[in-house]
């Protein structure tokens, strides 16, 4: 077997087999360490941006692209990890507490400075 028609099948082993470790550490260790050591790390979007990659390799090379549905399908999904790789890239994070009928203009970083937004955001209402 060619081992470009390998590659998918195996992205569809790793990457899942990835996330269910990545989620069985996330329970022993803690968030902040998969996010650090996973899902923040350089390999993990390198494998994601591998399976988009092939993948459309895969939807040209087989005629898929003709069919209007199967792409705007697949199409969706590269927009979403476009935006996934946006937020990894230029993302930031922080800590905003809203209080019920309270406006706040803003967030604290986790390096601990407070960053303004142009608008402010109110919580109307919060039923559980």
């Amino acid at each position: 077997m060619n081992k470009r028609k390998l590659l998918i099948p195996v992205l569809w082993v790793l990457v899942p087999t990835v996330l269910t470790v990545a989620t069985i550490c996330e329970k022993w260790q803690g968030t902040p360490f998969v996010v650090e050591h996973v899902y923040g790390a350089p390999w993990f979007v390198m494998l994601w941006a591998v399976w988009v990659i092939a993948g459309g390799a895969y939807i040209f090379r087989r005629g898929l692209h003709r069919r209007p549905f199967t792409f705007a399908l697949h199409a969706a999904l590269v927009l979403i990890l476009l935006g996934a790789f946006t937020t990894w890239m230029w993302g930031e994070q922080g800590t905003m507490q809203l209080r019920q009928g309270k406006s706040v203009s803003g967030y604290l970083t986790d390096e601990g400075s407070v960053q303004h937004f142009p608008f402010n955001v109110v919580l109307d209402t919060f039923v559980v």
